[in-house]
């Protein structure tokens, strides 16, 4: 995938996310879709805590979906571990990890409402305990 594309995809995403009417850490956190936290990613080649709050949470939940449903909750665990630092924020990777055996003992779609509510930079748990 080039540059222009992942641009050009994030821009998309962004404008069509103002259009109707979502947050703006919704646009902005589109716009940092295919960021790394090394830097090492693109279009913009920004890194750390240049990215969007969202786009990290965002990263962090889809690589825990994919590999959970690839190899399950183990290589879930094991695909966040290693990719913190590189692709994806080191803190966030730490908290996954932190309430991996909480999170994991309940259905994914009881998970992402905890993941994805956040839309300010603060820091929210992952998981809540229940």
């Amino acid at each position: 995938m080039t540059e222009g594309y992942m641009l050009a995809n994030c821009e998309t995403a962004s404008i069509i996310a103002r259009r109707i009417g979502l947050p703006s850490g919704v646009g902005t956190g589109l716009l940092d879709t295919f960021e790394w936290w090394n830097g090492d990613g693109g279009p913009k080649q920004v890194r750390g805590e240049q990215i969007s709050h969202v786009a990290r949470l965002v990263n962090v939940a889809g690589y825990a979906v994919f590999f959970d449903r690839v190899g399950g909750h183990d290589a879930a665990a094991k695909a966040i571990a290693q990719r913190s630092g590189g692709y994806l924020d080191p803190a966030i990777a730490a908290d996954f990890r932190a309430a991996h055996d909480s999170c994991w003992n309940r259905p994914m779609r009881a998970i992402c409402p905890t993941v994805f509510s956040p839309l300010s930079a603060h820091r929210t748990p992952l998981c809540s305990p229940g």
